[in-house]
């Protein structure tokens, strides 16, 4: 009986805990954010403020997704080639966040994510920590690599023959894609290697094909990363797809369709 008592006081003291440790993943394109305790990511949205160029509406971040028009936006992001450069473009994204979960920060730890090879001249941890610390008051903050984060599960199954616990993590990006060597749970910067290919990457030259072979598309930039999210993939076999689309059958079953929002019926793009 006092067992059970003590493991269930326990338990509401664990649960208590990591509901006020919050997760922030400061993604280049896209914020994630959401409790420990959450399943996933309760505020998923573009890092970024967003205005439309018809109405001039400025829209939040966290209240993006009630957007119903989603061409014809002009985009500010506080990044530039996947760093942070622009804290007067991020503060209001993080508290448009936060003000979305309702986020006490006398009673919330924050992780929050950072790039891996954050250029020295560019760290202004000094902004950052003033932000945080006395703008937004946390109690604490801890800051660490969102591949490390990823890795952490395999690095829990070590060699058994010299107890090293090592693994490899491909972290690709809205900006850049970096291969990430983790030993012990530390990431090893010498072995980490970087390619300046990531989504915005793919978004554009998706963007140009359309633009150049049917449709200018140079302003719909979200529309056109939706495409990508939306209808593109990654071919288990290129050579294979490539043959299929020459023979009728299987091209049939392989086109999609995407439809661009026409402002009357439907306002965002959307596939067959």
């Amino acid at each position: 009986m006092y067992a059970d008592d003590a493991r269930s006081e326990e338990n509401g003291r664990s649960e208590e805990t990591m509901s006020r440790m919050l997760i922030l993943d400061n993604g280049a394109w896209t914020l994630k954010a959401g409790y420990t305790w959450e399943p996933k990511p309760s505020v998923q949205c573009p890092n970024a403020v967003i205005r439309s160029k018809t109405t001039s509406r400025i829209w939040d971040a966290a209240d993006f997704h009630m957007c119903r028009d989603r061409s014809n936006l002009f985009i500010h992001s506080p990044f530039q080639k996947g760093y942070l450069v622009d804290w007067t473009i991020e503060h209001p994204v993080w508290q448009s966040v936060f003000e979305k979960l309702v986020v006490d920060p006398d009673e919330t730890k924050l992780v929050l994510s950072d790039p891996n090879m954050m250029v020295p001249a560019l760290k202004q941890v000094h902004i950052r920590d003033e932000i945080l610390f006395e703008d937004f008051e946390f109690s604490a903050v801890h800051k660490t690599s969102g591949p490390l984060c990823v890795g952490y599960p395999g690095i829990q199954v070590g060699d058994h023959v010299n107890d090293t616990m090592c693994t490899l993590v491909v972290d690709s990006g809205y900006s850049f894609t970096h291969v990430v060597p983790i030993i012990n749970g530390e990431v090893i910067f010498s072995g980490v290697k970087r390619m300046t290919v990531g989504g915005k990457h793919l978004t554009n030259q998706l963007l140009d094909w359309i633009t150049y072979r049917q449709m200018d598309m140079r302003e719909e930039t979200f529309l056109m990363n939706q495409l990508k999210e939306d209808v593109c993939y990654v071919a288990e076999n290129f050579e294979k797809d490539m043959a299929n689309m020459n023979k009728p059958a299987q091209k049939k079953e392989m086109e999609r369709d995407f439809y661009l929002p026409d402002n009357r019926t439907w306002f965002a793009g959307r596939d067959s």
